[in-house]
């Protein structure tokens, strides 16, 4: 049932026509998961702006202090400030930072959505937290990356599963990197673009925007993560 419910829900989201939204990526990713019979472990959809505007990021600042607790740190060349929330219905954390240089009019923005699970509800409260924090924060010269894990317990066949990949997504310019430990495949990195996103990175004047990283062998349990277009976080 919960598969059937997140389902309408993307459904009536890709009925509307309207331009890509920031966002997509990660509602995209949920519903390949969905789709192919596995869990969604852990997401994140995180946005970085940078801002040449002292007043922006003093503006930013009070906003963000009215609405969370703040924690201030300081070195030689800027002020953080950092905030977090948990929207304990919403089954959704959010957390800021906001980085003011001390010799230059600028600095950055960075928002972090994040949750433990995914359904329905949790995608309607992601859409509009997600908007609204756009809408107040950040522009569209924004730069947002997402993330989401399946749930471990599951016996993957990396080969299967990047053809499912490929073909779901239209996927080109596929690469794959090796790990191996002693002479056992350890992890698979793989990299491609899709052309259904309008982000992309150019890596040797080819375009891409997905990464997937894949732990262990075929006959284990594997830890699989997903980022667009690349996971900024170590894995």
């Amino acid at each position: 049932m919960k598969k059937i419910i997140l389902f309408i829900v993307f459904s009536i989201i890709l009925s509307q026509e309207t331009p890509i939204m920031v966002g997509q990526e990660l509602i995209d990713i949920s519903h390949f998961v969905e789709e192919n019979n596995m869990t969604v472990d852990t997401w994140s959809i995180t946005m970085k702006e940078k801002i040449h505007s002292k007043a922006v990021l003093k503006n930013t600042v009070q906003q963000l202090s009215k609405q969370y607790d703040q924690a201030v740190s300081k070195d030689d060349h800027a002020h953080i400030y950092f905030y977090e929330g948990t929207h304990n219905e919403a089954q959704i954390d959010v957390s800021f930072k906001v980085v003011q240089s001390i010799s230059e009019e600028s600095g950055e923005i960075v928002a972090v959505i994040s949750g433990q699970e995914w359904n329905g509800n949790i995608l309607q409260n992601y859409l509009t937290m997600l908007q609204t924090i756009n809408e107040n924060y950040f522009t569209e010269k924004s730069h947002v990356y997402t993330c989401l894990t399946i749930e471990n317990g599951v016996i993957i066949s990396s080969d299967n599963f990047l053809e499912k990949m490929i073909k779901n997504f239209n996927l080109s310019n596929v690469t794959t990197q090796i790990d191996k430990v002693s002479k056992k495949v350890h992890k698979k990195v793989i990299y491609g673009y899709t052309p259904i996103w309008d982000k992309k990175l150019m890596i040797k004047d080819e375009p891409m925007n997905l990464q997937v990283v894949i732990d262990g062998d075929d006959s284990e349990e594997r830890k699989v993560i997903i980022g667009t277009p690349v996971l900024i976080n170590e894995y």
